[in-house]
């Protein structure tokens, strides 16, 4: 057990590279893991009554729920950790550190996989969490042709796009695969995965913030912010900025293949996927939402749509 100085004031840099803000900033790499899916609930947002309420309300519970279980849980975790070195280079500790120190905790290695059970069905929770949500985006996406509108059909039963969760089955095993084989690819891979996501953060907040809030005619919703709003954005714009960098900065100094993080190369391989099928298909068929299309283009294009997606001009019978 290590004594509250070590606990709330030691500071180690193993990373290699000489400023300890750097390190520190790196650091927060896994600290986000916990934070990576606020937008999840954004997903489901057709499917919720009260939807411009109870979805950001969704999203700021659950980054103070994470913050209230989460911290208490990492000092427990840091007076019971031991020599952490040897917890990292251990074989359990190399899969799951958490595992290692609840067996060194503990004494038993049964004890500490039973007792590190309650974490792992969080965490198999969460992902199908996310698999939803991702499969709502792929379905959203098809229903305004910027995909194959197979992707937009939903189950007659449950009401659910069959085809936006079959399409992430190989991908995910794909994933687990490599996590096997190789660690350096999958962590590659989930710091793409987090780059990602706090890109899809810093956009739209960029563009609230130097764009749509100087917009006379914008239409607030309930969930307004209010004089605070404009301080908030520029914040949270700010540290989103930050912390994009230095999630797909290397971890380790000096660089080397099998440390590098390959997160950015990951980001550009989505960019490049994306673009392929923007211009290969989107952009032949997508005429962007229903709401936002011109009255005179609505009718002309919906012709080819509302056969396939069922949908309706705005305003339309």
């Amino acid at each position: 057990m290590h004594d509250a100085k070590y606990v709330f004031t030691d500071f180690q840099n193993e990373t290699g590279w000489k400023s300890d803000f750097v390190s520190w900033s790196i650091s927060l790499l896994p600290a986000l893991y916990a934070f990576f899916s606020l937008d999840t609930a954004s997903h489901y947002s057709e499917e919720i009554t009260g939807a411009n309420v109870f979805v950001p309300r969704a999203m700021m519970l659950q980054a103070v729920a994470n913050a209230v279980t989460t911290i208490p849980l990492i000092i427990t975790v840091i007076f019971a950790i031991g020599d952490a070195s040897a917890v990292l280079a251990s074989p359990i500790g190399q899969m799951s550190p958490f595992t290692q120190v609840l067996i060194n905790s503990t004494g038993n290695v049964g004890a500490g996989i039973f007792l590190n059970v309650p974490s792992t069905i969080l965490a198999m929770t969460a992902g199908f969490d996310l698999w939803g949500g991702a499969a709502r985006a792929i379905w959203s996406m098809a229903r305004d042709n910027a995909l194959p509108p197979m992707f937009a059909r939903l189950h007659p039963r449950w009401e659910v796009p069959i085809w936006g969760n079959l399409i992430l089955v190989p991908p995910s095993l794909i994933v687990c695969m490599i996590y096997i084989w190789n660690t350096t690819a999958f962590y590659g891979i989930m710091a793409g995965v987090l780059v990602a996501f706090q890109l899809s953060y810093v956009i739209p907040i960029g563009v609230n913030l130097f764009y749509t809030r100087w917009k006379k005619n914008l239409i607030k919703g309930p969930f307004d912010l209010g004089r605070f709003g404009v301080v908030l954005n520029i914040i949270a714009f700010i540290f989103g900025c930050f912390v994009t960098f230095f999630m797909a900065f290397p971890v380790y100094n000096p660089v080397s293949p099998a440390n590098m993080n390959y997160g950015s190369a990951i980001v550009g391989a989505v960019v490049i996927l994306s673009m392929f099928v923007w211009f290969f298909y989107g952009s032949k068929h997508y005429v962007g939402p229903v709401t936002f299309v011109a009255a005179e283009r609505c009718n002309e294009d919906m012709a080819t749509l509302e056969p396939e997606t069922g949908l309706k001009c705005s305003g339309s019978e």
